[in-house]
């Protein structure tokens, strides 16, 4: 991968990130953003497989199995979703913090301006 591909990628951007601001993180063994929805892939098709299993099963005990594991994976989505989610809530948190304090420096500017624009208006000995 080229330098300027890494310095580029989301990841490495997400890096930068979680280094400036101290409550962002990235979940135990995740070292790409690819990863968590990896991860949410293969619990759904877990999910399908299970479920496709304990139609066919025969027998009380191995359906009871098959849906204790169902649930359990079911369970795991939840919270890679939630993770998911808490991850991207704080990334758009910062970024609408970004973005609000360059309107309102550039808001501040504007109106600095127009009031100066205004006063050169009204003194100006054309008007």
């Amino acid at each position: 991968m080229s330098s300027k591909r890494a310095l580029g990628s989301p990841l490495y951007r997400w890096q930068q990130a979680i280094r400036r601001h101290p409550d962002l993180y990235l979940p135990c063994d995740v070292d790409t953003l690819l990863a968590p929805r990896q991860s949410v892939t293969v619990e759904e098709m877990t999910l399908v497989a299970l479920a496709r299993a304990r139609e066919n099963a025969e027998g009380g005990n191995a359906r009871r199995k098959l849906t204790e594991a169902q649930a359990a994976r079911a369970a795991r989505l939840y919270e890679l979703h939630a993770a998911a989610a808490g991850i991207v809530a704080i990334g758009v948190y910062y970024k609408v913090r970004a973005r609000t304090t360059t309107a309102t420096y550039l808001g501040t500017a504007l109106s600095i301006l127009g009031l100066v624009t205004i006063i050169a208006a009204v003194s100006s000995p054309f008007g």
